[in-house]
């Protein structure tokens, strides 16, 4: 895989039609049960939320994932990142993380990670902090890259 040919479409003007598996994405990265209006509710609110950004990633023209962020100023907080199983470890979402500061103009960038992608962001040089949170049975960390 060329890791020169990675994109990210901007896909909220075409939220209502999209040809790809946004839905399908985001049920795979639920960590707790969510009742399936709730991803409904995701997508009305990358739709209208002026601050949010919800963008398609690309390599060689194929799709490969998913990522969400809120953007406050200077701050990027993903929400929601998914690089599809067969495009894992390829280096694509580190590829992706270190482009958003460059993108948005980001300083710092925060993420929740599980027990399966904390160590994604500690190799990417965040803090991660474990949250105890008893509303769901797997750990959850809060992960913060200054930069």
């Amino acid at each position: 895989m060329n890791m020169n040919n990675i994109s990210l479409i901007d896909l909220k003007p075409q939220i209502d039609s999209l040809p790809y598996p946004i839905p399908n994405i985001l049920l795979l990265l639920a960590n707790c049960p969510i009742p399936p209006q709730t991803y409904k509710d995701i997508i009305f609110d990358y739709k209208i939320s002026s601050s949010s950004e919800l963008l398609g990633i690309k390599s060689d023209n194929e799709f490969v994932g998913v990522i969400g962020l809120e953007v406050l100023h200077n701050t990027g907080i993903i929400k929601h990142f998914m690089i599809l199983p067969q495009y894992q470890y390829q280096g694509i979402g580190t590829k992706i993380i270190k482009t958003l500061p460059i993108k948005y103009g980001f300083s710092s960038l925060h993420a929740e990670a599980d027990n399966e992608t904390v160590n994604f962001y500690t190799k990417l040089g965040f803090m991660v902090l474990k949250v105890e949170d008893t509303s769901c049975p797997n750990p959850k960390y809060n992960c913060t890259l200054n930069i």
